[in-house]
């Protein structure tokens, strides 16, 4: 009985520190979760690939990348130190979705497939708090 009462705080625990890690995120960062059933799923290479041609892209836009496979997650590009999982996700047929989330938390984009670079930074780009940052830098970009 301890050791399931032992089980069940760490699995609490690493639930929350996850729920935390990503509302550390919130008016900071936008975060991009890509959810995977296998680091060599084709989707997920793919995104990955086109995400670090343009790392200059991802710096600029603030975004935090992380993959998220059923047993763990890890935070950058590639994915290093990986937390255990104490809530595995559903994947679709495809094994991979990816999910875009704003400086304000919400999600902003959620896909079954790869997005090409140049959607992803379009979406991005025409959010207000970025429109606002590009016109602060002297870059205004009309939409």
């Amino acid at each position: 009985m301890r050791t399931l009462l032992i089980f069940a705080a760490i699995a609490f625990m690493t639930m929350t520190l996850s729920a935390q890690e990503l509302k550390d995120h919130r008016w900071n960062d936008r975060v991009l979760m890509l959810y995977t059933d296998d680091l060599d799923n084709p989707e997920y290479k793919r995104q990955i690939r086109e995400l670090k041609r343009d790392w200059q892209g991802v710096e600029d836009r603030r975004l935090v990348v992380y993959t998220i496979l059923q047993e763990g997650y890890a935070r950058g590009l590639p994915p290093e130190f990986w937390v255990r999982n104490a809530s595995p996700r559903k994947l679709p047929a495809t094994g991979f979705y990816l999910e875009l989330v704003g400086l304000d938390g919400g999600t902003k984009l959620r896909e079954e497939q790869y997005q090409p670079i140049a959607d992803l930074w379009s979406l991005i780009d025409g959010m207000p708090i970025r429109r606002s940052e590009l016109s602060k830098k002297g870059n205004p970009k009309r939409f």
